[in-house]
């Protein structure tokens, strides 16, 4: 069985000539934890978060 990932890339920090505070991406946070619910219940789905 082929095993899938999924990258998920947060958009705080320095975005080019602006800098974008963590407390900002609180939905960040909801993003990831929902493509982590998802990928347990699939089974076959591998998660990684880059900066």
């Amino acid at each position: 069985m082929q095993r899938y990932q999924i990258t998920v890339y947060p958009f705080t920090g320095r975005q080019l000539f602006f800098r974008i505070p963590s407390s900002w991406c609180e939905e960040c946070d909801v993003t990831l934890r929902l493509v982590n619910r998802l990928a347990d219940q699939a089974g076959d789905i591998e998660v990684s978060v880059k900066p």
